[in-house]
């Protein structure tokens, strides 16, 4: 990922005091992670859960900026603390639960149900074999690791599915980013604080 090479770079700059090559560094690594995630395919927890780890070059920027202690950057460092936010806040709101018959084909729909029936006959064995008390544990272990493996198939099935079908995916908001000023108007006087 070029994002983390980028993250990285800009880390060995900022270490060296080369803060304006660090925070451009920083702000291509940010750019390659809004790209990213743009693209992202999968089920609505991989689409909410996609920047969670991506956060390191943000904190970066938001760190050098606070850091130089300024008006200016104290603004700006305030700014990319929210729209960092605001991102994943908006990732939530849009995403909603998407009907998978409308668009796959009858060769997906019959493999969907096959998965999942499997799961449904493992969990209905290993609750056979729990309510009897003759049953052994390697027993159970094997059944519980079949249903794990299954449910792993299951999951990336439905991976595979959000790829092949991109209209899956939901049409991702297109927003402004808050300036200072926004931000400033929306603060009635000097004890109102903007989190």
């Amino acid at each position: 990922m070029r994002y983390l090479a980028l993250t990285e770079l800009g880390k060995a700059y900022r270490s060296r005091g080369e803060n304006d090559l660090a925070m451009q560094t920083f702000k291509k690594a940010t750019e390659q992670i809004e790209d990213m995630r743009n693209h992202v395919a999968g089920m609505e927890n991989e689409r909410q859960l996609f920047f969670e780890d991506k956060v390191v070059p943000y904190h970066q920027m938001m760190d050098m900026l606070v850091s130089a202690n300024k008006d200016e950057s104290n603004q700006q460092a305030l700014l990319t603390a929210e729209s960092a936010k605001a991102r994943v806040l908006l990732d939530v709101l849009t995403a909603g639960r998407v009907d998978l018959a409308k668009v796959t084909t009858d060769g997906e729909k019959d493999e969907e149900r096959k998965l999942n029936q499997r799961i449904v006959d493992l969990n209905n064995q290993i609750g056979q074999k729990n309510a009897k008390r003759d049953s052994t544990n390697v027993l159970l272990r094997e059944l519980d690791g079949q249903l794990k493996s299954a449910c792993s198939k299951y999951e990336t099935f439905q991976d595979s599915l959000y790829a092949a079908h991109p209209e899956l995916r939901t049409n991702q908001a297109r927003t402004t980013l808050a300036t200072f000023t926004d931000i400033k108007n929306l603060v009635a006087d000097r004890k109102t604080a903007f989190l």
